[in-house]
């Protein structure tokens, strides 16, 4: 899986939110409150509908660390439930092993790989390599 090697900052910066949580982040956006970039201090022309739809999308992706591919694959699974396709999507994304260990305090951050993507978490007796595992649905194989 690969991961997202942008400059945080400038993420930030574009979506003038601090996505990453990081106190860091709000000093940026204190000291620099425009978009990156060689014209980020002029005026920026209002988003369509899907424009905005897209950069709320782009947060998401961002915020979990997932790939377009990835995201794409919840999806899919949260529009075939009965609940409401937004809210089973967070749901989704919530449940996922990396997002877990990180609101238990296990990893400094979201997006830290070292904690999930090395089998350092017995998941029920088993262990996982991936961070996409959800712990709710793990089940201990017939030995």
């Amino acid at each position: 899986m690969s991961r997202t090697t942008r400059a945080r900052a400038k993420l930030v910066r574009k979506f003038k939110e601090n996505i990453f949580g990081n106190p860091k982040f709000d000093r940026i956006l204190a000291k620099k409150p425009y978009p990156p970039g060689a014209h980020g201090k002029k005026m920026r022309r209002r988003l369509s509908d899907y424009g905005q739809q897209l950069e709320e999308k782009q947060k998401l992706r961002l915020m979990y660390d997932l790939s377009e591919k990835q995201f794409h694959t919840l999806y899919l699974l949260a529009r075939k439930t009965q609940a409401a396709t937004g809210e089973k999507l967070l749901q989704l994304l919530e449940s996922r092993l990396d997002t877990v260990v990180y609101r238990s305090g296990f990893a400094p951050t979201l997006a830290a790989p070292s904690t999930t993507r090395k089998s350092t978490l017995p998941l029920t007796g088993l262990k996982s390599a991936r961070s996409s595992a959800c712990p709710a649905k793990a089940k201990k194989s017939p030995k």
